[in-house]
């Protein structure tokens, strides 16, 4: 049988969910990264550039915090 199971609860995920659940894991920490870059390219280069690159990804960043408290 593909899959883990957690012995607490006793989930089954399957070898697709599995890694659906570690590319969301890599996209909610790149918005994380993304947007503490943006906030360095507003103090070191160009404020307007910078400061809206932060507010995308920090706006996407707690967009998918509930989704990840959920699963």
């Amino acid at each position: 049988q593909m899959g883990l199971k957690y012995s607490n609860n006793q989930v089954a995920i399957c070898g697709g969910q599995i890694m659906f659940i570690i590319f969301k894991a890599i996209y909610f920490a790149l918005c994380f990264a993304m947007a503490f870059l943006g906030l360095i390219i507003a103090i070191h280069f160009n404020a307007a550039l910078g400061l809206s690159l932060f507010a995308l990804f920090i706006v996407k960043f707690f967009l998918m915090l509930p989704q990840t408290m959920e699963s």
